[in-house]
């Protein structure tokens, strides 16, 4: 739902719930080409969003972010790079 950057100076864009289940349903189409999901020995495919959409934001922020100090987040080339860069997307500067 949110997505690495992968190394990129922007964001990637923030896409509807709709579109994230449309390309969901498109990545298990193409995996059934390859891949058989029929019976007990058969592939499993999972959709992340079946367990993240449940996720309130201020608990996984206070669980999971008090693991993440300022300082190991600095030593993130991408976090580095936007913070010298100074600039902001439009996405980002709403709070």
């Amino acid at each position: 739902m949110v997505g690495d950057p992968s190394g990129k100076r922007e964001e990637r864009p923030v896409l509807s719930l709709e579109q994230i289940d449309r390309n969901a349903q498109g990545i298990a189409r193409q995996l059934k080409r390859f891949l058989s999901f029929e019976g007990s020995t058969g592939a499993r495919l999972r959709n992340n969003a079946d367990w993240l959409r449940g996720i309130n934001l201020m608990d996984f922020l206070r669980d999971t972010g008090k693991h993440f100090t300022l300082s190991f987040m600095l030593q993130k080339e991408s976090v580095a790079s936007r913070l010298r860069r100074g600039s902001r997307t439009p996405s980002s500067a709403t709070c």
